[in-house]
């Protein structure tokens, strides 16, 4: 591999903002809540992103989507404690709710708790193992870890999660027929980047590649795509 290369993979190790954290959501208006939340969030109007949830406080305590819904909302706002309440009052109602399962796995990857939030998505394996959306966000979540540990000098520990997350987005790739436009961009993405990593620019193209044609406007995709060109033998 040329000294370019070199660099290339070093920025694929090592950098924490490879990975578009976009973990799907069944519910269209926790969708539509979560950019709202971002979008105040980015014009730095924090105030308003924590009271844009405002009608949803007045829920049904019993009522396991709203909860989830206002739990995500929440869980993108610095309101992390209030968000797990949340979650965790849904979990003692339908514990084996999927939806409440993922976005609690989703909401520790944020948090950069990695152990529970890898737990949280294998019992939503256990309960819809042909669901391929799940494995897509575990790879995610397993690709970050591993980018921890190294971070943390914990080289042996890192190759052990980035080989783990490398099957589990393959398990994803398997179950393709489940996945909406945007999982299937996300799953091939997240093993183009694991390519990277593991000095397999061709690799790692040839998925970056595909992620753009599962989902044309995929901003991670786009972006990792136009840096893997310049680090691929030509």
């Amino acid at each position: 591999m040329t000294v370019q290369g070199n660099r290339q993979a070093g920025y694929w190790a090592n950098s924490g903002s490879l990975m578009q954290h976009a973990l799907a959501v069944t519910e269209n208006n926790t969708k539509a809540h979560l950019n709202m939340a971002d979008y105040l969030k980015q014009e730095d109007k924090t105030d308003e992103s924590e009271a844009a949830p405002s009608p949803a406080l007045e829920i049904d305590p019993e009522e396991v989507a709203g909860l989830i819904n206002l739990g995500n909302l929440l869980s993108k706002t610095d309101r992390a404690a209030d968000a797990v309440q949340l979650f965790e009052k849904a979990e003692t109602l339908e514990p084996e709710n999927v939806n409440l399962l993922m976005s609690m796995g989703n909401h520790y990857q944020l948090q950069k708790e990695f152990d529970k939030a890898v737990s949280y998505y294998q019992k939503a394996i256990d309960i819809a193992p042909e669901e391929g959306k799940i494995y897509s966000n575990l790879a995610m979540v397993l690709t970050d870890q591993a980018q921890a540990l190294n971070a943390d000098q914990q080289p042996s520990a890192a190759q052990q999660k980035l080989a783990e997350a490398y099957a589990t987005a393959n398990e994803a790739v398997n179950r393709k027929q489940t996945l909406d436009a945007l999982d299937l961009a996300n799953t091939y993405n997240t093993l183009g980047i694991l390519n990277m990593i593991a000095k397999r620019p061709s690799e790692g193209l040839k998925f970056f590649k595909l992620a753009v044609e599962a989902d044309p406007t995929h901003p991670g995709a786009l972006s990792n795509l136009k840096r893997a060109q310049g680090s691929s033998p030509r």
